[in-house]
């Protein structure tokens, strides 16, 4: 990952969003108000990292994806179970 300013706050997203990801009202709320004027949202998106995927029962949901949990291994292993 090259390192732009929103970097760091890319990876924070990925380890926020954990292994069962968050629901998209909950990670909407959060990194709108965390970085109003940071492109993080739509770079770990445009990038592969993370996904929307609506789930039966538990409605739009954001997850990590393969990409993403990879680049948090390498980039953050302390923050990797």
């Amino acid at each position: 990952m090259a390192s732009t300013p929103s970097d760091a706050l890319i990876l924070d997203l990925i380890e926020w969003l954990g292994e069962d990801g968050q629901s998209y009202h909950d990670a909407m709320e959060r990194w709108r108000t965390t970085c109003p004027r940071l492109d993080v949202w739509e770079s770990a998106s445009s990038r592969g990292l993370i996904r929307c995927a609506f789930e039966e029962g538990r409605g739009l949901r954001v997850a990590v994806t393969a990409q993403g949990h990879a680049l948090l291994r390498v980039a953050r292993p302390a923050a990797v179970s």
